[in-house]
């Protein structure tokens, strides 16, 4: 048997050299468990380029390796295709997952070649315990099936091109005693917050695929990390009174509010929030247009020049201006930010009602936006009784302009709101609030919330511009505490967010 390994290095790998365990680095522990994989005869390290082959290998430069001109799914399958030639099976994984369990993958390489499969990989573990395995011959038909694909490399692509013409493969599945996928664990070093869950588990000892089995009940007390994802109150005014909404009650002047967090402590919170969290998602979109905010051009320039981040704008697509000007062109066509236009339904009566005035500005404005930029731009609608009628021509009409469609559920704010949902999604059984593990909520003032749902501010954790961000994060490590004891209190108790997910 002649096995070739292809040893991806394209994702951040920054963290190669930070020793992680027993003294041995993140490199060395992935050089290992390589050196273990049964007949092995080549491992070829693909990278963009010589850089991240030299952070991956400080001692010396490895003999065979592949650069890729571009991050293209299509330029890695050919290369994995060519180099493949003349081997019995391939062995795939990233070279940013430390963790990847040796055992595991012998169990799934004996199954493979018993049962001569074509790719064989694992399902409801951790991402980064195991690897993947796929025959040559494969990977050839493949190669040929996809003849272009532009679309950046990931870690799912090599199942995602198995995907293309499934029934066409035979395809082994090693299946986790324990469904761990909705607790959505990256054992990769890929960023900040993963190497904190990452180093979190290496320190409780829970570090093979076995070890995630014996205590799935505990691993939730390890994954409130640090804030993934930012929601930041901008500006206090807003140019509808969406029935739907708590704000305007909680804001009798949102029409006419001029009150907004000044650009100098929007760049202040944003330059301390990339330092905590360099690879977090930000959105200027709490409460309140951010359309209505003075110069928001300006300000989206600023973030974008300054900080490495990623944005989120969610808007009514009422109030933006100037959009023929090539330097607001440019800012709306950024990749960094995603657009969301808030429009509910298409019927002019039931916009009124929902939403207020402003229909046909919003449409404009969310077709002007998806010509600018089409692939981070998102039509939503808020699904509930009022538009349910009218929801699936809303859903067609803009699905033939765009795949980018959210139907977002109805959110009551804690019984705050009477209910309109048309069905009941929450999971049979409720687990800890995403919302407490992932994201932090900052109003005007500064002031940090529990979470959004905070309407009355019961619970304020501190305030960005005079405490630490980090020290406001472990001021809620009490309340998810208690949800990982299966108490919920305060507006926990009648919550129904708690298992979304924002991005």
């Amino acid at each position: 048997m002649r096995n070739i390994v292809f040893l991806n290095l394209i994702q951040n790998n920054t963290n190669s050299q930070i020793h992680l365990m027993n003294g041995k680095s993140l490199s060395t522990m992935i050089q290992d468990f390589t050196s273990t994989l049964p007949d092995v005869e080549k491992i070829i390290p693909i990278a963009l380029d010589i850089e991240q082959l030299k952070m991956f290998y400080s001692s010396k430069d490895p003999e065979d390796y592949v650069i890729l001109s571009e991050n293209r799914q299509d330029l890695l399958l050919q290369a994995m295709d060519q180099a493949a030639a003349g081997y019995d099976q391939c062995i795939y994984f990233f070279g940013d997952t430390p963790l990847l369990d040796i055992d595991l993958f012998n169990k799934m390489y004996a199954k493979h070649l018993k049962y001569y499969a074509d790719y064989s990989f694992a399902d409801g573990f951790p991402g980064g315990l195991a690897a993947e395995i796929i025959n040559p011959h494969t990977l050839n038909e493949l190669n040929k099936l996809i003849t272009e694909c532009s679309d950046p490399i990931k870690r799912e692509s090599l199942f995602s091109w198995i995907q293309k013409d499934i029934n066409s493969f035979d395809i082994e599945t090693e299946i986790s005693e324990v469904d761990l996928r909705l607790n959505r664990i990256s054992l990769a070093a890929d960023n900040k917050i993963n190497l904190m869950q990452l180093q979190a588990f290496i320190k409780a000892g829970i570090i093979r695929a076995r070890d995630f089995m014996d205590h799935h009940n505990k691993l939730e007390s390890f994954t409130r990390t640090a804030p993934n994802y930012y929601q930041i109150q901008i500006s206090a005014a807003c140019p509808q009174s969406c029935s739907y909404c708590p704000y305007p009650e909680m804001n009798t002047d949102h029409l006419t509010d001029s009150r907004q967090m000044a650009p100098e402590k929007v760049i202040e919170l944003a330059l301390a929030i990339e330092a905590y969290t360099p690879d977090a998602v930000v959105s200027l979109s709490l409460w309140g247009e951010p359309s209505l905010y003075t110069n928001i051009y300006e300000l989206l320039e600023h973030l974008l020049e300054n900080t490495e981040l990623s944005f989120v704008i969610e808007t009514s697509g009422v109030g933006w201006t100037d959009l023929d000007d090539a330097g607001i062109q440019k800012i709306i066509s950024s990749q960094r930010i995603e657009w969301i236009f808030s429009l509910d339904t298409l019927n002019p009566e039931l916009y009124r009602r929902l939403r207020d005035k402003g229909q046909a500005e919003a449409l404009s404005t969310a077709e002007y936006f998806l010509k600018l930029n089409p692939s981070h731009t998102w039509i939503q609608a808020i699904r509930m009784k009022e538009n349910e009628d009218d929801l699936e021509q809303f859903y067609r009409h803009w699905k033939e302009k765009t795949d980018n469609v959210i139907i977002q559920k109805y959110d009551h704010f804690s019984k705050s709101l009477p209910e309109k949902k048309i069905t009941d999604l929450s999971p049979l059984k409720r687990f800890p609030c995403w919302h407490l593990k992932r994201e932090m909520s900052i109003q005007l003032d500064g002031n940090v919330l529990l979470c959004c749902e905070d309407l009355k501010q019961e619970a304020t954790l501190g305030n960005c511009f005079t405490d630490k961000l980090e020290k406001i994060w472990e001021a809620g490590d009490s309340r998810f505490s208690e949800h990982l004891d299966e108490k919920y209190c305060g507006i926990c108790e009648h919550c129904d967010e708690y298992y979304s997910f924002n991005f």
